[in-house]
């Protein structure tokens, strides 16, 4: 933050030149912001969220109450629907349809 700040005197009667351009860029850093694929990320889009929202509503579920707050276990029980819901992919009123639905076909446990 302490970096020498760079004095750019534009002309405002005119568009920006590229000498000015040039100058510009010497202030900014490109990052790169592409992320390394890697096995413990979930996959995103809507086919996978409704993947994990079949999953817990078959099965998932039932040790939910028991291992919801034990780290190790967690994952493997709780629904996992947290960033699809937030991204969109899925919607809360259909997770709630999805349960609803469960819970009169088959699942009464829900």
């Amino acid at each position: 933050m302490n970096a020498n700040q760079i004095k750019i005197n534009f002309k405002t009667e005119k568009l920006v030149s590229s000498a000015e351009i040039a100058n510009l860029k010497k202030g900014f850093t490109v990052v790169d912001l592409q992320t390394t694929p890697s096995k413990k990320f979930q996959k995103g889009g809507t086919k996978t969220a409704w993947k994990y929202a079949n999953t817990f509503f078959e099965t998932r579920h039932k040790q939910y109450m028991f291992h919801i707050s034990k780290p190790a276990l967690a994952r493997e029980s709780c629904s996992r629907l947290s960033p699809y819901i937030s991204w969109g992919n899925v919607s809360i009123r259909q997770i709630f349809q999805k349960a609803n639905e469960a819970k009169n076909n088959n699942n009464k446990n829900i």
